[in-house]
């Protein structure tokens, strides 16, 4: 997957292989960003784009870059959609122009590209859908583009296309954290001993014998003993597990890159709830007591109950 960057600035200064410009089916210029590059590239650009068009929304035509000299060696015209409500396939329109244009890009041997935020200028499409679209379109597409910078023209643009590809790459790692999860035959086992143990933690969250420290004591010649956390035997088959199924990864993500709580609303998605039994039983190498705190919590429970939730929808194909 190519890189993908969000930029707040002026498309016609990037130095990329080649700039898409949001074009309209005539390919002979038009006003704001489209406007911008052909004042830049020349006149000559309208002469290229003349020759090659009409071009029908959704798809783009290249034509040399002309007076945006090096690195630039290629304009690619895209024509958005214009917004009608949503009801009309704006969306796959949008998708299509992205999709189209590193198409393009790949048979023009182009390793970098940057797009300006396609049809929400004065073709109306609205800027916060228009930014999901162009993330999950060029996340997902197939090309050998090393590099796509996202230019956006203002400061509210510049934010909606960051949040989206901020939420593309949680989704992503969240993927690969999930993939790690033990689904073969050989693991539905631990899935079995990770589903009835959560029943019993869902049943009863806290029982005695769960957790105790013992206490600190000090030997006559000084040495002191610092106490340390023991568990019962159903945490430990808890934590055993979590192991067993693949939920405690082996890369261990440090303390401000997962969430340590669960949401108010009690539901832990399946990723998070990796992250957190990632933290929880590996924390516990250095004996602090990570999987009691996360036990009086609840915490526990709720990592137990999101990934017994997850395997058996998964394993009934619900």
């Amino acid at each position: 997957m190519a890189a993908i960057e969000v930029v707040l600035g002026d498309i016609t200064r990037e130095q990329t292989d080649a700039v898409v410009t949001a074009a309209n089916e005539s390919l002979m210029g038009g006003g704001g960003v489209d406007g911008a590059i052909h004042r830049a590239a020349g006149p000559r650009l309208a002469e290229a784009g003349a020759a090659i068009g009409p071009c029908p929304p959704g798809d783009a035509r290249a034509t040399p870059a002309f007076d945006l000299g090096p690195p630039v060696r290629h304009v690619i015209h895209t024509v958005g959609p214009r917004w009608e409500g949503g009801a009309h396939g704006e969306a796959d329109v949008l998708a299509s122009c992205y999709r189209r244009c590193l198409r393009l890009a790949d048979e023009l041997g182009v390793r970098s590209i940057a797009f300006p935020a396609i049809a929400t200028g004065v073709h109306g499409f609205p800027a916060e859908e228009a930014a999901r679209v162009a993330v999950s379109a060029i996340a997902s597409a197939s090309t050998s583009v090393r590099q796509v910078r996202l230019i956006a023209f203002d400061e509210t643009t510049r934010d909606l296309l960051a949040a989206e590809l901020a939420r593309s790459t949680s989704r992503a790692a969240d993927s690969t954290l999930l993939a790690q999860l033990d689904t073969t035959a050989e693991g539905a086992d631990a899935w079995g001993r990770l589903v009835a143990v959560a029943g019993e933690f869902a049943a009863l969250p806290q029982a005695d014998g769960d957790f105790h420290w013992t206490p600190t004591t000090e030997r006559p010649d000084g040495v002191i003993t610092v106490g340390y956390p023991v568990y019962g035997e159903r945490v430990q088959r808890a934590r055993r597990a979590l192991v067993d199924v693949g939920a405690v990864t082996p890369a261990y993500p440090w303390m401000d890159q997962y969430p340590l709580t669960v949401p108010d609303d009690g539901v832990l998605p399946p990723a998070d709830a990796i992250r957190i039994a990632t933290a929880t039983v590996r924390g516990e190498r250095f004996c602090d007591g990570t999987i009691g705190q996360a036990l009086e919590q609840g915490t526990l429970q709720a990592v137990l109950t999101s990934l017994s939730t997850w395997y058996r929808t998964r394993a009934t194909g619900g």
